[in-house]
Formats: structure tokens, sequence, C-alpha cells
């Protein structure tokens, strides 16, 4: 609901940044249209297959960052406040433990762009990135917004030791 309030709320008192909630399996998800197509409500991002799969707080607060776009700095945009409250989201979860490393498999996202639902990057890094590629062509805030989301991601690498050295190619 892109509530930072509700989430602030729920870190101060304790609950677990990297604790994965309840998602529904993509067979228990899929509905028929009118037409007897398969089809994946709007309201399901995330489904797991059978009964493994989970899906991190950290992915969803990336999830809302690809929704919730805008130019966070700018007063005048908008969309600026619900921007805030992604990028706001996105940082208490890093700042109460949330590990950026922590891998969610045999997880679908769904209703992106211009695919019912594919396999889920495992890293919050790998998933931004895949959001990136669908991001709208024309929305270029979308865009800009998830690079930012990336740096945040890489910079909270860093600072935990996790962020791979620099390397150069030798001959």
């Amino acid at each position: 609901a892109n509530a930072v309030d509700a989430v602030r709320e729920l870190l101060e008192t304790g609950t677990d940044p990297n604790l994965s909630p309840p998602i529904p399996t993509i067979a228990d998800a899929q509905e028929y249209d009118d037409d007897g197509e398969r089809t994946i409500p709007k309201e399901h991002w995330f489904l797991r297959i059978g009964s493994e799969g989970k899906v991190t707080p950290l992915h969803m607060a990336i999830a809302n960052c690809y929704h919730n776009f805008g130019d966070p700095d700018c007063n005048y945009d908008t969309y600026g406040p619900r921007a805030r409250n992604a990028r706001a989201i996105l940082r208490l979860l890093i700042d109460h433990g949330a590990d950026v490393q922590q891998l969610s498999p045999h997880l679908f996202v769904c209703n992106i762009r211009n695919w019912s639902s594919t396999r889920c990057p495992s890293s919050p890094l790998d998933f931004v990135l895949l959001l990136k590629q669908n991001a709208c062509d024309i929305l270029k805030a979308q865009g800009t917004f998830l690079d930012e989301v990336v740096r945040t991601l890489q910079r909270s690498a860093k600072d935990s030791g996790h962020a791979k050295p620099l390397v150069a190619q030798v001959p």
C-alpha cells in the first residue's frame, strides 16, 4: 500500500525485515476469463511454485518502487510524494537489516508490462534489473527511479561487505 508509517511501525516493533509473508501458488491464483483462458488477477504480483517459494520484503519494496515511481526530490512532481514513500520503505528495510543478498527461489512475478508471469530472478538486484528492462519506454521517470533503487542496493551490498571487488582483466 506504499504506507511508510505502517512499515516503520512494524520494523520498530521487531518485525523481521527478511521474513517472507504467505503468498499463493500459481495454481491457486489462476482464474479463467470469459473466453476460458487462464489469467492471473492484477492483485497478484508474486506467486510461488507448489510448496516452495518465498518473497522477501525487499523484493516487495522493489515492486513498490516499480509502481510508485517519480522524482522523490522534486516538490513540483505530482508523483513525488508516492516516490518518496517508496524510497523511504526501501531505506527502512535496509536500515533495519534486510539482507540485500537474500535469494527468493521458486518465485514467479506476475503482471509486468508485457507478461502474464515470468520466473523471478532470485536476488533483489537481479529483480530490479528485470523490472528496469520492462519499464515503460514512455515513462522515463520509472527507469530513472529504478536506477536509484539499483544504486541503493549496490551501496548497501558494499557497506555490508557483500559487494564484489573491482577486477581488471590482465593479458
